[in-house]
């Protein structure tokens, strides 16, 4: 059963990752050392205006390697859709094509459905978050959205490279936004109450319906040596679809 649970765990931060931006590219300043709030708000802002997470999007077709998970190491297709309300849905399968995983993400609702042992682990979103030391939009920030934050002066852009650091009592975050893409291209996150290392990166960015999102992307949790590599074969920007929290009467346990 554990090694279900990290099936799960795995694919609930990473099944949806992608990051997009339009075809144009912003003219933002390059130069090396802190800038001004100002200037710091007119780059923010261009960043934001490519997030697509307000739209959602459909994947169509994906890929999953899990690395360093044995006995669960290996590869699993999947499909996924993000609403324009923040709620999603997936499936992933196995390499004959049976669906292992469905899951449901409406509201603060989350649900796997397991159908081979006909299994139900289900929770809550913001208790998940904290359960495993994430900062609440972490939802947003998998997506590779540039999250909403505040500036500080220190933030500065070294060569083609926008370098964002946060730190409080509960999380230490380092954003590096690659310029030249006008997207975030990587992330750490580290968890001081739960000790954990979370390490994303973006790449490959694909282009479509005017649209650009990361077509590879790699999560890490560090002190646990489990290695995650996810590749978007066929996005569409763009969803207004209901999706609902239907849950079959399984075995029900905790997420």
């Amino acid at each position: 059963m554990q090694t279900i649970i990290r099936i799960l765990t795995a694919t609930l931060l990473i099944i949806t990752v992608t990051g997009c931006v339009a075809t144009r590219k912003k003219k933002v300043r390059e130069e090396e050392g802190a800038i001004s709030s100002m200037d710091m708000k007119t780059v923010a802002t261009n960043i934001r205006a490519y997030n697509i997470t307000d739209d959602g999007f459909v994947i169509k077709k994906g890929k999953i390697d899990l690395i360093g998970g044995a006995p669960v190491e290996g590869e699993y297709g999947f499909t996924a859709k993000l609403n324009n309300e923040g709620d999603f849905y997936a499936s992933v399968k196995g390499p004959l094509g049976i669906e292992m995983v469905r899951i449901l993400a409406v509201g603060n609702d989350v649900c796997a459905i397991i159908k081979l042992t006909r299994t139900v682990y289900i929770g809550k979103k913001d208790e998940m978050m904290q359960k495993y030391g994430l900062p609440d939009d972490f939802f947003k920030a998998i997506f590779g959205d540039l999250p909403e934050i505040n500036f500080n002066d220190t933030d500065s852009i070294a060569g083609s490279k926008l370098i964002l650091q946060r730190n409080n009592e509960k999380l230490e975050r380092l954003i590096t936004v690659c310029l030249d893409e006008m997207k975030v291209c990587s992330e750490e996150i580290y968890s001081v109450k739960e000790n954990k290392n979370f390490s994303l990166a973006f790449s490959n960015f694909t282009v479509t319906e005017n649209r650009k999102y990361a077509s590879e992307i790699d999560l890490m949790q560090k002190d646990e040596e489990f290695h995650v590599k996810l590749y978007i074969e066929t996005l569409v920007p763009g969803c207004s679809d209901k999706i609902e929290f239907n849950v079959p009467s399984y075995e029900r346990e905790n997420l």
